[in-house]
């Protein structure tokens, strides 16, 4: 069975596979990342081959006997998950995972702890897991997954093997998204937004986000003419799509992104677009140069920072617009 992460980190399983080989495997590991770098299936993959009846004879995973299905339907009593809720992970999960760990194995000596998105924890969470790092526990992996390593005590970082993963490109997204199911042309606007299979499955089918994504396309194509209403476009399309604050911020990710993406076109002329907005937007983006591009961008970048101070982002948006005009 061919598991995703083999795709994602190649490097990694090649370091875990000699690792088992060689019976090297710590007690804790601290899987840092950006979303969609595969930690979480990752962490997935090691408890599979601490429990596989079949592994190969470099330790990978069938992924198909009763115990790897058991772990990949989340149903094997000796591998336990704890993952936020609304956000946070409460002193109550971690000391219900401890009052776990001090138990014997349900069906044997191995047990795997899995702590998804460990930044999220309290402040009473960390210290509860902390006080159990300090006295370990025989024959239990634990391992926690983060985004921002420097979120984590570092007194718990101390104590764990800390396993960094790269981010992965746009190409290798793009495939990564066609073998989830999604169609070529959606991969392909997918892979410039985000490396996360999970994320971009979930933009599917999230009812706000065809047309936030689709008031950027408007206004982008407005002012790549130079016309004046990408100006009126900012109050009945981008704000009106982008209520929150996270829409607001996915906005702008997405403006970045396209710029990014169509400043790498004008250098690699031979990649192919399959994506119907994708090639509409490249075809406006050609009435502008390559300067005013990099111009427009960088002006793109500076603003952008002044929502991290509270600043209107209807303001921020209209003023920014107005500049790339005149650019």
């Amino acid at each position: 069975m061919a598991f995703l992460v083999e795709q994602l980190q190649p490097r990694l399983i090649r370091q875990f596979e000699n690792v088992l080989t060689h019976q090297r495997l710590a007690q804790g590991y601290l899987f840092a990342g950006a979303s969609g770098t595969g930690k979480r299936e990752l962490a997935q993959w090691l408890a599979l081959s601490q429990f596989c009846l079949e592994p190969s004879a470099t330790h990978q995973p069938c992924g198909k006997c009763a115990e790897c299905q058991r772990i990949l339907s989340g149903n094997h009593p000796d591998v336990i998950t704890v993952a936020p809720e609304n956000q946070t992970i409460k002193i109550e999960a971690i000391r219900h995972l401890k009052n776990e760990l001090y138990k014997s194995g349900v069906e044997g000596t191995k047990r795997v702890f899995i702590i998804v998105s460990a930044e999220k924890m309290s402040v009473n969470a960390s210290n509860s897991l902390l006080k159990f790092l300090e006295e370990p526990v025989s024959d239990a992996l634990i391992i926690l997954t983060t985004t921002s390593k420097s979120q984590i005590l570092p007194t718990i970082r101390s104590r764990m093997q800390m396993i960094d993963f790269h981010e992965i490109s746009a190409p290798a997204a793009f495939e990564n998204f066609k073998a989830q199911g999604l169609m070529p042309a959606n991969a392909q606007l997918m892979s410039l937004l985000t490396r996360d299979s999970q994320q971009a499955a979930a933009w599917q089918t999230d009812n706000n986000f065809k047309p936030l994504l689709q008031g950027v396309l408007h206004w982008f194509n407005k002012l790549f003419k130079g016309d004046p209403e990408a100006f009126v476009f900012v109050q009945t399309q981008l704000v009106q799509n982008a209520k929150n604050q996270e829409q607001q911020s996915l906005t702008f990710q997405i403006i970045v992104n396209f710029y990014d993406f169509l400043l790498r076109l004008r250098y690699d002329k031979d990649k192919e677009i399959i994506n119907p907005d994708l090639i509409k937007l490249n075809e406006t983006s050609q009435q502008v140069t390559d300067r005013q591009l990099t111009e427009q961008l960088s002006l793109v970048l500076a603003v952008q920072k002044q929502l991290r101070v509270n600043v209107s982002f209807e303001n921020v948006l209209e003023a920014l617009t107005l500049k790339l005009l005149a650019v």
